[in-house]
């Protein structure tokens, strides 16, 4: 059976003496960093969060004004045929003798305009 003496009443002052240290000057600093530390951390998540939304909403506009200038483009650019262009011109060069200067320029500039105007009416 255990005595009861001044050892034990020792033992507990001492106990409680420890206890308090460790308590104040221990545990309570080490959890206040470390309450700390997570408050850093959460704070570099949110940040990291708002990035990743915000490279993601920059993304989706690029894709969206490139989407809508590949539609664009396509209204207004005219589908064209080569091979038309190029029987065309296949056909008509080959049967042209020699030219001189001016008349060459004047039969590329309405040749031009014909195919532009093909082009517009397609």
């Amino acid at each position: 059976m255990v005595e009861v003496n001044a050892t034990i009443f020792i033992q507990m002052a001492h106990f409680l003496i420890a206890w308090f240290f460790l308590d104040n000057y221990l545990l309570r600093p080490f959890v206040k960093f470390i309450e700390q530390e997570k408050a850093v951390i959460d704070d570099y998540q949110k940040t990291l969060k708002q990035e990743a939304l915000t490279i993601e909403q920059e993304e989706s506009s690029q894709k969206n004004f490139w989407k809508n200038q590949h539609v664009q483009l396509k209204k207004e650019a005219p589908a064209y045929d080569p091979h038309a262009i190029l029987s065309y011109s296949a056909i008509v060069c080959p049967m042209i003798p020699e030219m001189n200067k001016t008349d060459k320029e004047l039969l590329i500039k309405n040749t031009k305009k014909a195919i532009l105007k093909q082009v517009k009416h397609d």
